[in-house]
């Protein structure tokens, strides 16, 4: 893992995009969390650390404790805690509303002096847990909580971009400012919507401007 952190290859990058593409029916969720855990560090130059318990192979043998978080990825402008799911439906609101309000606040005051936002990943989005990022997003000042809530199939379209900017320059290092500057065009994209289906349903756009952006600059 740590070859993938300081130099992704292209072929590991199309690894993990495979094996998101192609999760298997049974331990999903724990699949799931390794390859995003993976697609993170192959993405940016900062500490990522998975909260999973893992085998003497060193791969996972559960998901994260629900006592924390599942990713936890350390920058030099801000943190990011990665919560994933394979839950949809009402179910998944009532499994995730709640715990990912609470392992972001204790995320957040583990370094208080730096930014902190939250990218929750899972197969569909369910209206309710929408609405309950949407509300976090807007509250006021020190209780407002980042939160940008995409699908698989989005997240492996970010790890897509990295590939094709890997094939044109091998040598091409992705910036995690790069990435900040995704989650907050997401959670400001709040105020222009009153609404947050539509706010939601916004977000492909915003991935589709940040990719295009990427791969001109490049």
């Amino acid at each position: 893992e740590n070859l993938i952190q300081s130099s992704p290859h292209l072929d590991k990058i199309k690894e993990i995009i495979l094996a998101l593409n192609n999760l298997p029916s049974s331990d999903a969720d724990v699949e799931l969390e390794y390859q995003c855990a993976r697609g993170l560090m192959a993405l940016d130059d900062g500490k990522i650390k998975p909260n999973y318990p893992v085998g003497e192979d060193g791969l996972p043998t559960s998901t994260a404790l629900g006592n924390q978080g599942d990713i936890e990825s350390f920058y030099q402008s801000f943190n990011l805690l990665t919560e994933v799911t394979m839950l949809t439906g009402v179910s998944q609101w009532k499994a995730e509303n709640q715990p990912v309000i609470r392992h972001l606040s204790a995320f957040a005051e583990k370094i208080p002096s730096s930014q902190t936002y939250c990218l929750f990943i899972a197969p569909s989005l369910h209206e309710d847990t929408i609405g309950q990022f949407y509300f976090q997003n807007q509250r006021p000042g020190q209780k407002q909580q980042k939160i940008s809530p995409i699908t698989i199939t989005q997240y492996v379209g970010i790890l897509e971009v990295l590939s094709q900017l890997k094939e044109k320059n091998p040598s091409y290092n992705f910036s995690h400012e790069s990435l900040k500057k995704l989650l907050d065009s997401i959670v400001d994209s709040v105020s222009n919507f009153e609404d947050e289906e539509d706010w939601k349903n916004n977000i492909q756009s915003i991935l589709d401007n940040w990719k295009k952006e990427l791969l001109s600059n490049s």
